[in-house]
């Protein structure tokens, strides 16, 4: 028995505020990105050591204390983020 699979697509119409927090989003993962990136460059640069997924996610924790953009991140899409850099690595 062959199962059929629907498929959708929604179209999102933010509006001005909506299109600015989804900016500014993006904005704050592209800049999560960086940030792990420059970490694991400058740990290897210095020491000669791997910075892993682990490593950047104990890092972010932190840093969602000290910088307002981060704490407004959801913890899951920065993880993602942050995944995606490991896997760039790997």
């Amino acid at each position: 028995m062959s199962k059929t699979f629907r498929q959708f697509k929604y179209r999102l119409y933010p509006n001005v505020t909506q299109t600015r927090a989804l900016e500014e989003m993006l904005e704050t993962h592209r800049r999560l990105y960086n940030e792990c990136l420059e970490l694991r460059s400058m740990a290897w640069e210095q020491y000669r050591t791997n910075v892993n997924y682990y490593d950047c996610s104990r890092w972010f924790a932190r840093a969602r204390h000290r910088n307002s953009f981060y704490s407004r991140l959801n913890s899951t899409s920065a993880k993602q983020t942050m995944r995606r850099l490991d896997k760039a690595f790997a």
